[in-house]
């Protein structure tokens, strides 16, 4: 009896101690927490007296001045300093805070253009070496300043700060006309040798950007920043691809351009596009795009240099339609299927010797297909893809298909 009495004496003791570890360590927890302030955002320009300037953004209610840790708020509240490398300019910011910078909710990294034609890989570099970086951050190339990016970065219709850059990138999902690249991504895409790296085009769109349209934008073309949005407060709108060489910024694409590549990379879930119609020559329609199978990618050298064909199947369904026009007809569905061709065709063309003749940059990654026509490793690097891939031409193949049945049933 003694020895039971003795055990359960134990037994209370032990759940008495762990009670206590549990209540101390929330404590001192919720503590540490109140010590921290989280930047959801990180911005990178070109310093005037230093090499770079760097902006962190907060939510107005995680900012240091505030003590609560949520982010319930529509302000961007950005601090910014010149320093000589980041590391430098999270120390400085933290000396002057009275909170102690966490990155672990970093949802973007921005870079402005001047700063990404200089070379981002020390920054990369030292970001994803952080425990704190999450490996999903997404990485934006700014047409405008990454400072004044931030400070644009809110929305009346998504109080969360943090969850309006998430809100912002899952729209590639159904307009095909960017991609979400993270931090992981565009660090091995730097050092691959099959394929070149991209990121997020961002921009903020104003009345003073809408000036620059041209024959391209009327044409339903455009790039970030550029889209003829009215809106009571300039936003930032994320539209297009910024393309890299190694390291470097050397080009942008348009949303268009953007559908292409997300088509020839297999990413492309689905898509919206307006094309002339044939049925009716005064008049458009558009066209919900789709895939049904993976684009099939043959890659040959010829003369040394690369020829790359490609085949697309293509579903399509139509979203608008016309008064008085016959589209059930195995005739007219095939003049729209035929204009589909044509039109995707010439801007995949387009897009393509762009990004070879003009960037001469691999971002699709057709070098992992032409990595299987060389035997060793060495006689791969002795190639050197990413040099010759300025020299591919293309064969490309478009097969699009549209079925009476989806006319009245999915539009």
């Amino acid at each position: 009896m003694e020895k039971q009495t003795l055990n359960k004496f134990f037994i209370i003791i032990a759940v008495i101690l762990l009670l206590l570890v549990a209540i101390f360590s929330s404590s001192s927890y919720s503590s540490n927490i109140d010590k921290l302030s989280y930047a959801i955002a990180i911005g990178l320009d070109v310093g005037k007296n230093s090499s770079m300037q760097l902006s962190l953004q907060f939510s107005s209610t995680n900012s240091p001045s505030s003590g609560s840790g949520s982010s319930q708020s529509s302000e961007a509240i950005v601090y910014s300093v010149e320093c000589s490398d980041i590391n430098d300019g999270i120390n400085l910011i933290n000396n002057y805070l009275s909170k102690k910078i966490n990155l672990a909710h970093t949802r973007v990294i921005v870079f402005s253009e001047e700063f990404a034609s200089t070379g981002v890989s020390d920054v990369i570099y030292t970001l994803i070496n952080s425990v704190q970086i999450r490996p999903t951050a997404s990485i934006v190339v700014s047409k405008c300043e990454a400072k004044e990016f931030l400070q644009s970065a809110s929305s009346k219709l998504e109080k969360l700060s943090a969850r309006y850059y998430e809100t912002i990138q899952n729209s590639s999902e159904y307009t095909g006309y960017t991609q979400d690249i993270s931090i992981s991504q565009f660090f091995y895409d730097i050092q691959n040798t099959r394929k070149n790296a991209s990121a997020i085009l961002g921009a903020v769109n104003k009345d003073a950007s809408h000036a620059s349209a041209n024959s391209e934008q009327e044409s339903g073309k455009y790039v970030a920043g550029q889209a003829p949005i009215d809106s009571e407060d300039p936003g930032i709108e994320n539209t297009g691809l910024a393309v890299f060489v190694e390291d470097k910024l050397v080009g942008e694409l348009n949303n268009i351009e953007t559908i292409c590549h997300l088509l020839a990379s297999n990413n492309l879930k689905y898509c919206n596009i307006t094309i002339p119609n044939p049925l009716n020559v005064s008049d458009t329609i558009d066209l919900r795009l789709s895939t049904d199978s993976p684009v099939k990618i043959e890659v040959n050298l010829v003369n040394g240099n690369p020829f790359i064909k490609l085949d697309f199947n293509i579903s399509c369904q139509l979203i608008s339609m016309s008064e008085n026009v016959n589209y059930f007809s195995e005739e007219n569905l095939k003049k729209i299927q035929d204009a589909v061709n044509v039109y995707m065709k010439q801007n995949m063309t387009d897009y393509l010797y762009k990004t070879a003749k003009e960037f001469k940059s691999d971002i699709v990654g057709f070098g992992r297909t032409a990595i299987h026509q060389f035997l060793t490793w060495d006689d791969w690097i002795n190639y050197n893809w990413l040099e010759k891939y300025k020299n591919s031409f293309f064969d490309i193949n478009i097969n699009s298909e549209l079925k009476s049945g989806q006319l009245l049933i999915e539009t």
